[in-house]
């Protein structure tokens, strides 16, 4: 069984615990998983997540940075 991207997520807390490099989260919930013996992931779709998680990451400190310095730049 292969897993899509649609239903990984790289999360770096879960369950009020924090980890560096992050959790590789799979929802599971759908799938029927009788009889199945193996998941396999490609390790290529897990570092495309973990730049989009780190893409974002700075994004969000770059807008924190703006409105917590009140930089609005609203003429683009």
């Amino acid at each position: 069984m292969e897993i899509s991207r649609e239903r990984m997520a790289l999360l770096t807390q879960v369950a009020g615990r924090e980890s560096k490099r992050g959790w590789l989260v799979i929802n599971l919930r759908g799938l029927d998983l009788e009889n199945v013996t193996e998941i396999r992931f490609d390790l290529d779709l897990i570092d495309q997540l973990e730049a989009q998680q780190t893409a974002a990451s700075r994004l969000f400190d770059s807008l924190a940075g703006r409105l917590a310095g009140g930089d609005h730049d609203e003429g683009g």
